[in-house]
């Protein structure tokens, strides 16, 4: 069995690299989700969601940028659908931007690089 049939590594289409697959940003998140701080934060999403009726997430910086830990769908409806492996590019989303902002160039910067580099 190869590792790319078992989601362990995928080929980028545009650079040929190989990264991690889906089966192993899975295995990371739920290692994510099982540390005692997510589970602490992870209690209070349901509740703020309930209280301001939008959509809420926790999140975590990956080697890849921003991933979704968990997400939580509010009362309205949003044009997209989110699953709690997926990377967030930088520059087209709100999570990105807020870790753009927060956390140093140093971190941001050759993700950045990588997004750009890799388009849409």
């Amino acid at each position: 069995m190869s590792l790319a049939r078992a989601g362990l590594v995928a080929q980028s289409p545009g650079s040929g690299r190989y990264d991690l697959g889906p089966a192993m940003r899975r295995l990371g998140v739920e290692s994510l989700r099982r540390m005692h701080e997510v589970a602490l934060v992870g209690e209070h999403l349901p509740g703020l969601r309930d209280r301001t009726t939008h959509a809420v997430n926790l999140s975590g910086w990956g080697d890849h940028g921003p991933v979704v830990v968990r997400w939580e769908y509010g009362a309205r409806a949003l044009p997209i659908t989110v699953r709690s492996d997926a990377t967030m590019p930088l520059l087209n989303s709100a999570m990105g931007g807020a870790y753009l902002t927060h956390l140093p160039e140093q971190l941001t910067d050759p993700v950045l690089r990588s997004q750009l580099e890799e388009g849409p």
